[in-house]
């Protein structure tokens, strides 16, 4: 089980909250892997910032969010992963559910000017322990102003391949023997 932290945004008007709790866990060699991080979020509008301090990257990742900058996550180490570029990039799965979470924030009731309205989001990471350090998926759970949920589960890899951490992947084994199966009954 991992320690909790509690992490605040820097930079937004207090008032607004944004603090958010985190499980970590610390691995040998001074490392650390966070295994969920949770709390308030809001569209908000912030310029965006390079993210720093992800190690175990792939030349195909990115440093990504667990909650978005967008939605005031911090931009520390306990919210940032290693994530597939194609997974975080415009178009792949982990930017398609930041948008609909947006939608979800925004279309939660009537809206007064200024006042952003708070919904609720908690990420879950998931690691192979052959790779301690490199997410292999995300199970990510967000509540809109109302209390409607709606819950993703993302892989950390090539969207447009196949899954090797995708439970629902048959067994490569099984598939061969039918395949083989048919070409004997011809």
């Amino acid at each position: 089980m991992g320690t909790i932290v509690w992490v605040k945004r820097q930079g937004l008007d207090a008032t607004l909250g944004f603090t958010f709790r985190a499980q970590v866990e610390r691995l040998p060699a001074r490392k650390a892997r966070t295994l969920s991080i949770e709390g308030p979020v809001r569209n908000v509008d912030l310029p965006r910032k390079q993210a720093f301090g992800v190690s175990a990257r792939s030349p195909f990742d990115h440093r990504g969010h667990l909650i978005a900058e967008r939605f005031g996550g911090p931009n520390s180490s306990v919210n940032l992963v290693a994530m597939h570029g194609l997974v975080n990039m415009n178009g792949g799965p982990w930017y398609a559910m930041e948008v609909e979470i947006a939608r979800m924030l925004d279309a939660s009731g009537a809206h007064r000017p200024g006042l952003p309205r708070t919904g609720w989001m908690k990420v879950t990471v998931r690691y192979h322990s052959a790779e301690p350090l490199r997410p292999i998926a995300f199970h990510v759970e967000a509540k809109d102003p109302n209390g409607t949920t709606k819950f993703w589960q993302i892989f950390n890899a090539n969207p447009h391949l196949p899954n090797p951490n995708d439970p629902r992947r048959p067994d490569a084994n099984a598939l061969a023997v039918e395949v083989n199966a048919d070409i004997a009954r011809g």
